[in-house]
């Protein structure tokens, strides 16, 4: 191995998962520190953008740690994987609970905010039913 190709495993392996997650954390922060002091009809449109620019950030940092997450899981013991399963399925539930608490809070403040919560929830559903339901297709 050459100092080119160590560079670019380097570069592969370490560097840019930890650059993607920084970056996607600090545009999260900035998203956050934005949409604290906004109050006016045109800050509500600029929630609405900031909301989605937060979800297309997350969703891009989903789908990289996904990617790496799956090389890791195929390595671990059948035990393992199935106490992982468990405590993927508890923290869904959890994370269900929350949503909804974060809908109705939002529901007692501005029914605006909840509806476009809960139709980028839906829409979110609606694209893993289509998914699983080729998947389940295909096979």
């Amino acid at each position: 191995m050459d100092r080119q190709e160590f560079f670019i495993q380097l570069w592969r392996r370490y560097f840019r998962p930890a650059l993607v997650i920084m970056i996607s954390l600090f545009i999260i922060y900035l998203l956050y520190q934005t949409a604290k002091n906004i109050t006016t009809f045109v800050g509500m449109i600029s929630d609405i953008v900031l909301l989605m620019a937060a979800l297309v950030t997350v969703y891009i940092l989903k789908t990289f740690l996904e990617k790496q997450w799956n090389k890791v899981y195929a390595r671990l013991s059948d035990r393992t994987q199935e106490n992982i399963n468990i405590l993927s399925k508890v923290a869904v539930l959890i994370g269900d609970c929350i949503l909804g608490i974060i809908i109705f809070q939002l529901w007692q403040r501005n029914w605006l905010y909840a509806s476009a919560l809960m139709v980028i929830v839906l829409i979110g559903i609606i694209r893993e039913a289509k998914k699983d339901f080729k998947n389940k297709k295909r096979l």
